[in-house]
């Protein structure tokens, strides 16, 4: 049987100083990441940067498991959805634009892959309300997607990552089946992306699973198709592990990030990576990434940043440009509008003036109407204007479109 364990790679000092792997270990890598899914490069970032780091996002944690049900929770209460401070001060070159993730990136994706997502995920101490509890194994590529690798997740670990302290359970090679017909759970909700009992004990047969350690300084490279779940921490120590996804520069992917402009001399020295970014300043930033819903305005709304239309209108050739607003050209001149509301129910939208439907009705459209492919999602609008809402992570559109059209609206993930 194959080994469930992955591929750990230890660069010699001169890799490490020119910040780059031989050709030998890059060979390595490629070939792990194509049979196994994952790879593992120690020694690749400066311990003292990722001390600073998770001083801060330890703090920033247990503010957060304060929230209790209003956390960023990922399955269960004990792992929480983290992001890092975007600011200079906790911005390292080292960590979030490693070169060596980068070279192997970059060597499996094409030239200048984007890095349009930055997160983590973190594994909090058990109390009395929340013993350790276990993810459901999932896929993180809980929609409709390419059959061979699209986006890599760079995992940071801020400290040793054991069995112990959570750290994530992988199912090596199983990211060459990992489509819709594996899981179970619709994209958007809290438990998505999770692998059908039987598909596990069938994979387990094969390739068991396995609670890789991973030393601290190392980066863990994943296929985002990769089968996994977070582990409960049954220590007294939070474990921090950032996760950052880099997606092939011809998939379609309109996600944004958002930084500090203090970052903005940092990304600009760098070329290897395309990084569309929302500039704002150090005081919005630091408002905003422990509070989603205290988001910029609805001009650049954070999740979904692009909108278009591939197929034709009735009538009519259609063309979607997304600016602030949507504009369906057709014959007649009729016009559609999309007014972003955020919020962390529809209850919440924050525009005044727009009259939302009750929760129960949109969801009701959401379900007819919304197809679970997430990248791809078909819509089909009657002759009578309709407000259709779409969701996806907690950026709600809503679109009145009168005519009768059908076309293909590409959202963030």
């Amino acid at each position: 049987m194959t080994s469930s364990y992955p591929t750990s790679i230890r660069p010699s000092a001169t890799e490490i100083k020119n910040r780059q792997l031989t050709p030998q270990n890059l060979e390595i890598a490629i070939r792990s990441l194509y049979h196994d899914g994952l790879v593992v490069v120690e020694n690749a970032v400066p311990h003292a940067a990722l001390d600073r780091l998770n001083e801060k996002m330890v703090r920033d944690a247990y503010a957060l498991q304060s929230r209790k049900e209003n956390s960023p929770y990922n399955y269960n209460r004990g792992n929480i959805q983290q992001d890092s401070p975007p600011v200079k001060d906790y911005f390292d070159r080292d960590i979030f634009l490693n070169p060596i993730a980068t070279q192997i990136t970059t060597t499996a994706l094409g030239p200048r892959p984007k890095w349009t997502f930055c997160s983590g995920n973190t594994a909090m101490p058990p109390t009395a309300d929340c013993p350790p509890t276990s993810q459901p194994v999932h896929s993180d590529a809980d929609f409709d997607h390419p059959t061979h690798p699209f986006a890599y997740v760079v995992n940071i670990p801020l400290i040793e990552m054991t069995p112990e302290n959570g750290s994530t359970e992988i199912w090596l090679g199983s990211h060459i089946d990992s489509g819709l017909h594996v899981q179970e759970g619709r994209h958007g909700e809290r438990a998505s992306g999770r692998i059908k009992l039987d598909e596990l004990e069938k994979r387990r047969a094969i390739r068991p699973p396995c609670q890789p350690v991973v030393p601290k300084g190392a980066i863990v490279l994943r296929d985002l198709r990769l089968w996994h779940a977070g582990i409960g921490n049954q220590t007294d120590e939070v474990r921090v592990m950032l996760a950052m996804i880099h997606f092939a520069p011809w998939y379609r992917n309109p996600m944004r990030l958002e930084f500090a402009e203090s970052v903005r001399s940092i990304m600009e020295k760098q070329d290897g990576l395309e990084v569309p970014v929302d500039w704002v300043t150090e005081e919005d930033a630091m408002s905003r990434y422990l509070n989603p819903n205290a988001t910029a305005p609805p001009a650049t709304p954070p999740a979904i940043a692009a909108v278009f239309v591939e197929d034709a209108v009735e009538d009519g050739e259609g063309t979607i440009e997304l600016v602030d607003e949507v504009v369906i050209e057709v014959d007649n001149d009729a016009e559609s509008d999309v007014v972003v509301l955020i919020g962390d129910d529809v209850d919440d939208a924050v525009e005044d003036d727009i009259v939302v439907e009750e929760e129960t009705k949109c969801l009701s459209l959401r379900q007819d109407l919304v197809q679970r492919c997430a990248t791809h999602v078909s819509i089909r609008v009657d002759l009578k204007p309709l407000r259709v809402l779409i969701t996806a992570e907690k950026v709600y559109r809503k679109i009145q479109i009168p005519g009768t059209i059908h076309t293909t609206l590409f959202l963030g993930l």
